[in-house]
């Protein structure tokens, strides 16, 4: 299933109902400043897909691995996306996090494809206010397409 998060300084928390499949596009603006958003336990999440976008500022963005669990990203204990739409993609293996190399950036105005071979799912995915994207999937490809 698609979920979608919007997190600020003032609501950094990553939480919900996270189910082995899921694809979890978290959009963080950092208008009114820098944060950190400490990732869930890799546990609980195995087979997650998050996809982090830093949208609207240069502030930083910190992602945080439960150091307390002796949990990872990538082999680090954090992750920072510096660049405006700056894009990192991670999942879990049920011990710590992996993902992209990070430095990647989206425009949300274009086309986002995702392969998802797997995910048979139509709907519609909220972007942000007021503005939504629908998507379906078709040939084992999601296409997000802009709705205008």
């Amino acid at each position: 299933m698609i979920k979608n998060l919007e997190l600020t300084p003032d609501n950094k928390l990553l939480s919900g109902i996270f189910n082995h499949g899921d694809v979890v596009i978290v959009l963080c603006d950092s208008t009114n400043g820098s944060f950190s958003i400490e990732c869930p336990d890799a546990n609980v999440t195995q087979g997650v897909i998050f996809i982090f976008i830093k949208k609207v500022a240069a502030n930083t963005l910190t992602l945080t691995a439960r150091t307390d669990l002796n949990q990872l990203i990538n082999n680090a204990t954090t992750k920072a996306l510096t660049a405006i739409n700056e894009m990192f993609t991670m999942y879990s293996d049920g011990s710590n996090y992996y993902g992209s190399s990070g430095g990647e950036t989206v425009d949300l105005s274009a086309y986002l494809k995702l392969d998802c071979s797997n995910s048979p799912v139509t709907g519609d995915l909220k972007i942000t206010s007021g503005k939504y994207i629908g998507f379906g999937s078709s040939g084992g490809r999601m296409e997000f397409i802009k709705n205008t």
